[in-house]
């Protein structure tokens, strides 16, 4: 979970996914509102051949959080509003929303870029836990 599951949250989920293809499970993100997919984000993840353009924003309400194990949040704001689920693993990290960023449009990338890696060192790390 993020802030407007346009970034942070999508990069998670096409992680999981490409991390448990091979198993059985449920991936998903949403938001704390759903602000569309970035295309920053699309096109960092692209670059590692990691689509997720495909994938749909959402809101919590739209999520059932029962039928997860893990619960991630990414920032402050996702962690206060995460519904508390009796008998799941809740995770928070504060990872830096690369949507507040404000420079060049290499800049922009090279911040997303870093965000993306931070985002797939976090989701190896918590599968690997799990």
């Amino acid at each position: 979970m993020c802030t407007g599951n346009s970034c942070r949250s999508q990069m998670a989920e096409g992680f999981a996914r490409e991390i448990l293809s091979e198993r059985d499970g449920i991936v998903d993100s949403a938001g704390v509102r759903a602000d569309g997919i970035n295309k920053f984000a699309i096109q960092v993840m692209r670059e590692i051949n990691i689509e997720i353009s495909n994938q749909i924003s959402k809101d919590m309400s739209y999520v059932d959080f029962d039928f997860f194990d893990i619960i991630v949040t990414v920032c402050d704001h996702a962690q206060i509003n995460c519904p508390v689920v009796m008998g799941k693993k809740i995770i928070h990290n504060q990872i830096m929303d690369p949507v507040n960023f404000k420079g060049s449009r290499t800049q922009t990338l090279e911040v997303y870029r870093k965000v993306r890696d931070q985002i797939k060192q976090m989701v190896i790390d918590i599968l690997k836990d799990f």
